[in-house]
């Protein structure tokens, strides 16, 4: 029966016949529908040409119409060689067959297999696949369409049509979900309301509010709901376009206006520009109260986009008297007081109206203006014999860590927040290691629940470089997930990558990603095989507890087994400088290796030198107090072509073991000539890994960033790992930060003040932070400017001394000779050298600068140099007092 059934089906595809397929199929039992599937995969694998339309329809209407489980028709309708083009409008020659051919079905088994099909659409990457797999999911889903955000961002591309959403029998389902989906934006960005050359979803939305269709309240909340999730600029264009054009009442907006108050702290630019109108609106209403709008000003005030924090500058100024909030508006004021852009401007406007506030008003006004220069400060403070001692950086408080995962709940839970920063996979890792050895069901069942499908078997090595954090992280979940298959898919791979050191892979992975792909291979091959990990950190800055270590190496000893080569290197390079811990009763191998480590002393500083390659030519960091005159010619102007290199050398004093060295090794002759310059990977993991040992961390840091240029690429992250790590801060830690504080990204910007200030309230910031900023300014690989706007952050957070050492050592070699241009930037650079000097009471002189003031000129920078030498000379010269 089962031949006949299947050469009548065969007979069918091989025609392509799909009317009298589905005909066929609708008579067909339950049994003899189970033997058509079995038999429907060997014949696509088998057919010459899958992808023949005719055959593929055919194969796509058979596959729907015979699978009785949900997940497998799911997975049939969703092969990619089975979803042909279609250009009938709602690709109807598609779903009309599979909803005729499943017709009988249950509505729930229909609805199933839908929200199964749609799981497998992507909200990024689309292709014109993705069209078919849409409108299929679509034509079964019936009235209860799937909510996930490849289905939303599909329907936005392909299914819903802006002309026709008042139709949409999707709309009210999906049209929230679009102010949700991360991402969706940015398929929107060159939708415009008013644009007549396209059919706009913003106008039709805009449309539906007018008639009544869509609550006007309600889009108005979720685009603030949208605003609120935060995200790229490109990502939220589209929300703002739309949030303006629908044109808030002073009552609508009286109703949100708390919403409105918080996007002005820290939402992007465009998001915070369109709530501030907003603000304004409400104030001109008069209808603004001073709570609120000291909230708001502040909030602007201190946003580090000029434009905007300008613009609430004039606001408050102009409102001030003429709405009665002197006091307030002069509270606000004192927030840019650090900034050297409107520090000017908000003085002045405090003074003038100063003498209009309360007694205690005027006082902090006075204490916040201890970081304004001389001059400013005078307009707003009645004459003091000495300053007021400066501000102390923020005290240093690492950030603990969070508490192990002890439960399989917890571990799915970590792994479902999608958290792959390193602390949240490395006890992730350390979970799934210790509960895949203590309770291996228990950890399965949890995954499957939370993982609907995933407990099928897969494919470990689908995930076969690990290269990601988030391929770590899965194919370690893979592994607890399908031990059978991890014994026979892993192991094979394991000893086929073994029989290479992990130093020998690709050229194009910097040394320590190499170690970490190394470690993390190691660690899904520990699953089920260890009681725990050895190297999981205990504190933030990636150290491990050498108490916590031995009791670690005591549970591996109960349980017979020896730690991974790369765990025991990494829990050596994460005790603490000058760790010690008793194990003498221990011994196993990894035992007696910690205990000769710790009585090595650990690694041993090493001496690290950065070159600049500049047309072949090495540039190595200017000497500290080296000459002015002795700068290797002019300044280079800007050119295209490759960028420069930057390398740094690391020379341990000692012998150390092969993989340590091997991990200090920035470029080996026999296997890698030079750094790779194109790498865009987990570089913030690198200080965790070196947590005792900054300058290494930094040192294999410096190759990418000028190939990085300006961009965001996680450096802010990186530079805060660098500073919340240990160990000397040398020449290559200085280079990192130099260029964090001149990128062009905010973000970085914002990481690098963080990082120094760190290092500041540490008493660590890097001795050679001048030569370097020196060094990449002559070099044209940084923006003066740019750096100058970060270290007056940093000063205005209490790091004055630091950066005026900083500053000090940078400027002879960034001051003019005669026939030499100055740097742009300069004269920003030595008003905060003013500023820094005036907070600190620091003397003495510098010959560049004496030599620039000597020659005098009628400029601003000759005028900055004039202020600065005397501020650093007035306090030396001594006073003749005579009495007679």
């Amino acid at each position: 029966m089962a031949t006949t059934v299947w050469g009548q089906a065969r007979a069918l595809l091989d025609g392509a016949d799909v009317p009298a397929l589905v005909a066929w199929i609708g008579g067909l039992d339950r049994s003899t529908r189970q033997d058509v599937a079995r038999e429907l995969p060997g014949y696509l694998r088998a057919a010459r040409d899958p992808a023949d339309r005719g055959r593929a329809l055919a194969l796509l209407v058979a596959g729907a119409g015979v699978f009785d489980d949900p997940e497998e028709a799911a997975d049939w309708l969703a092969r990619p060689e089975l979803r042909p083009w279609s250009a009938v409008p709602g690709h109807a020659d598609l779903t009309g067959p599979v909803a005729a051919v499943t017709a009988s079905r249950p509505p729930e088994w229909r609805t199933e297999v839908a929200h199964r099909a749609a799981e497998r659409l992507r909200a990024t990457d689309l292709t014109w696949q993705d069209a078919s797999l849409w409108h299929l999911a679509a034509a079964l889903a019936g009235d209860t369409p799937p909510l996930g955000d490849g289905f939303v961002v599909n329907w936005v591309v392909w299914g819903g049509r802006p002309e026709r959403l008042a139709d949409d029998p999707f709309l009210d389902a999906l049209l929230p979900r679009m102010f949700r989906v991360e991402g969706l934006g940015r398929r929107l960005v060159w939708d415009k309301p008013g644009d007549d050359r396209q059919a706009s979803w913003a106008d039709a939305v805009l449309g539906l509010t007018r008639s009544g269709r869509l609550d006007r309240g309600t889009v108005l909340d979720l685009c603030l709901e949208r605003f609120q999730l935060g995200g790229r600029p490109q990502d939220l264009y589209w929300f703002v376009r739309l949030h303006d054009a629908l044109e808030p009442t002073p009552d609508e907006t009286a109703a949100r206006l708390r919403a409105y108050v918080l996007l002005l702290a820290d939402a992007p630019a465009p998001v915070a520009a369109a709530a501030f109108q907003r603000v304004r609106r409400i104030d001109e209403a008069g209808r603004l109260d001073v709570e609120p709008f000291a909230e708001a000003a502040g909030h602007l005030l201190a946003r580090p986009e000029r434009k905007l924090a300008g613009a609430a500058l004039t606001w408050a100024d102009r409102s001030a008297r003429k709405r009665d909030r002197v006091d307030a508006t002069l509270l606000a004021l004192t927030a840019p007081f650090g900034s050297p852009a409107l520090r000017d401007r908000a003085a002045k406007a405090a003074a003038k109206h100063l003498a209009l506030a309360s007694q205690e008003t005027r006082r902090l006004v006075r204490d916040a203006a201890v970081v304004l220069p001389a001059e400013l400060r005078e307009r707003l403070t009645a004459p003091e014999p000495e300053p007021p001692a400066p501000p102390a950086p923020p005290a240093y408080r690492p950030r603990p860590l969070p508490p192990p995962l002890t439960t399989p709940a917890e571990a799915v839970a970590l792994h479902l927040s999608g958290d792959r920063s390193w602390p949240a996979a490395e006890r992730l890792m350390a979970a799934l290691v210790e509960l895949s050895f203590r309770a291996p069901d228990r950890l399965r069942e949890a995954f499957v629940r939370a993982l609907p499908g995933a407990g099928r078997p897969g494919t470990i090595t689908a995930t076969l470089n690990m290269g990601t954090p988030e391929e770590w992280v899965t194919c370690a979940v893979r592994a607890v997930l399908s031990p059978a298959h991890r014994q026979d898919g892993l192991a094979p791979l394991m000893r086929f990558h073994r029989k290479a050191a992990w130093y020998e892979r690709s050229d194009d992975e910097p040394v320590p990603h190499r170690f970490l792909i190394w470690r993390m291979r190691e660690i899904v091959s520990t699953i089920g095989r260890s009681p725990v990990l050895l190297a999981t950190p205990t504190e933030s800055g990636g150290h491990l507890d050498p108490s916590v270590l031995v009791r670690r190496l005591e549970r591996l000893a109960a349980a017979g087994v020896e730690p991974g080569p790369a765990d025991l290197v990494q829990a050596l390079l994460r005790l603490p400088r000058g760790a010690a811990a008793p194990t003498s009763h221990l011994t196993s191998r990894a035992a007696r290796a910690v205990r000769a480590w710790m009585a090595a002393g650990g690694l041993p500083d090493p001496e690290v030198t950065v070159t600049l390659t500049e047309a072949d030519r090495p540039v190595p960091l200017l000497p500290a107090g080296a000459p002015t005159g002795e700068r290797d010619g002019p300044r280079r102007p800007h050119r295209g072509g490759p960028p420069d290199s930057l390398t740094a050398t690391v020379t341990l004093p000692t012998a150390v073991p092969p993989d340590m060295e091997r991990l200090c090794s920035i470029q080996h002759d026999e296997l890698w000539p030079r750094p790779p310059a194109s790498f865009f990977g987990p570089h913030d993991w690198w200080p965790a890994v070196l947590p005792s040992h900054r300058e290494i961390a930094a040192a294999h840091l410096l190759p990418h960033l000028v190939r990085w240029g300006e961009g965001d690429h996680g450096q802010g992250a990186t530079l805060r790992g660098l500073a919340g790590a240990d160990g000397p801060a040398g020449p290559a830690t200085a280079t990192a930060l130099v260029f964090g504080l001149g990128s062009r990204s905010p973000e970085v910007r914002r990481g690098a003040v963080r990082a120094l200030l760190v290092l500041s309230a540490r008493n660590q910031p890097p001795p050679d932070l001048g030569t370097a900023l020196a060094t990449l300014v002559v070099h044209d690989q940084v923006v003066l400017g740019r750096v100058t706007d970060a270290l007056a952050e940093v000063a205005a957070e209490g790091a004055h001394a630091h950066v005026w050492a900083a500053v000090r050592d940078a400027l002879p070699h960034l001051l003019p000779v005669p026939g030499r241009r100055a740097p742009s930037g300069l004269t920003a650079l030595l008003t905060l050298a003013v500023r820094t000097v005036e907070a600190t009471g620091a003397t003495g002189s510098l010959p560049e600068l004496d030599a620039l003031v000597a020659r005098r000129g009628a400029n601003r920078l000759t005028a900055e140099a004039t202020r600065l030498h005397r501020a650093l000379t007035l306090r030396t010269v001594p006073l003749d007092i005579r009495v007679s």
